[in-house]
């Protein structure tokens, strides 16, 4: 239960800051939900150990992902987790910097990557993050 509770909570975190940065959004994300489990720390030490040791794993994983470049186990993290809005973010992130021409480590392209961002964005209706991807996909040759 508690489990289920807590990445309510850091989803709606991240819900709530989305736009009120100028950090990069998947930066901006991994941020949020940092700061809603460290506002459950007491209580998810002393009832759900096991369980808040485990998040703040995958979290402390995502960070690094993130802070090294990797957003291919970002997004590996992120579906693993069940968190839509950071997959959708790691896609981005993925079809931003890939080089035109180039497959991820997945086998998609470039192009891919932006167009499940945009779709997840959509499905979850972000609108600052669907536009920031249709803005990269309305720069990529055709």
């Amino acid at each position: 239960m508690f489990r289920n509770w807590s990445l309510a909570a850091v989803l709606l975190s991240v819900a709530l800051v989305t736009g009120c940065s100028q950090q990069k959004p998947a930066e901006q994300a991994v941020d949020a939900a940092e700061q809603a489990v460290s506002e459950v720390h007491e209580l998810a030490l002393k009832y759900a150990p096991k369980q808040y040791a485990e998040l703040k794993a995958e979290l402390d994983a995502a960070r690094k992902s993130l802070t090294d470049g990797k957003y291919p186990e970002a997004l590996a993290a992120a579906r693993e987790m069940g968190f839509p809005y950071e997959e959708g973010l790691a896609h981005y992130e993925i079809g931003r910097h890939l080089p035109e021409g180039e497959a991820a480590a997945d086998g998609l392209s470039r192009r891919e990557h932006l167009e499940r961002a945009a779709e997840i964005f959509a499905r979850l209706e972000i609108p600052y993050e669907l536009e920031l991807c249709r803005a990269v996909q309305g720069r990529l040759k055709t």
